[in-house]
């Protein structure tokens, strides 16, 4: 089959513009949709990254173990899935696919979901912070991997600008408005990671 100047199929504008249809025709005639085009991007990943859940569905229908490959960043489907917020695609593999996705996947940096979530967190997203974080604990994300420098999430965590407060204390003296919606219950987070750690030792 034809392939554009960037080595994709008439599959991969299928997967990303939604057209369940079109990618079940070419599918049918036998394209090939587990080599990767010039980033070595699949149409797996097109799909996790433009939030299209069938097409994934359709996909995996034919091979599962498109999950799997990951492009030129060494993002799989699913890392990409999250980090474009499509979290009922994260849902579905975690839940349906298990055996072919890994929570503890890293980038080309050595860089888990968990430790990614943390790095790029900024003051708009502190509110949903530990919510994310409960969720990948819960999903069996590892927070003593470390990364291609040896840091691991707490060195990560550590780095990061957030609103720290005593659990116990209910006070909002000193606070600036905007701190009262999105601070962060960090210490509910330690504690958490502190517990994951001592498990994983």
């Amino acid at each position: 089959m034809a392939k554009d100047h960037k080595k994709r199929t008439a599959l991969s504008p299928a997967i990303i513009n939604g057209q369940e249809h079109c990618a079940a025709m070419l599918l049918a005639k036998g394209v090939d949709f587990l080599k990767g085009d010039s980033s070595n991007n699949t149409p797996a990943h097109y799909a996790a990254a433009y939030g299209w859940l069938e097409c994934l569905k359709l996909l995996t229908s034919v091979d599962p173990s498109c999950l799997k490959q990951e492009n030129d960043w060494k993002l799989t489907p699913l890392s990409i899935a999250y980090l474009k917020g499509h979290y009922g695609i994260v849902q579905w593999l975690l839940d349906e696919m298990s055996e072919y996705v890994d929570i503890n996947g890293k980038d080309m940096e050595g860089v888990t979901l968990l430790s990614s979530l943390l790095r790029y967190t900024d003051e708009d997203a502190q509110s949903e912070l530990l919510e994310q974080m409960q969720y990948l604990l819960s999903r069996g994300a590892d927070c003593s991997i470390a990364d291609s420098l040896g840091n691991d999430v707490m060195h990560v965590f550590a780095g990061i600008n957030v609103w720290l407060r005593d659990p116990s204390e209910d006070s909002e003296k000193g606070m600036l408005e905007r701190n009262k919606a999105v601070r962060t219950d960090v210490g509910q987070i330690l504690l958490r990671l502190k517990q994951q750690e001592q498990v994983a030792q």
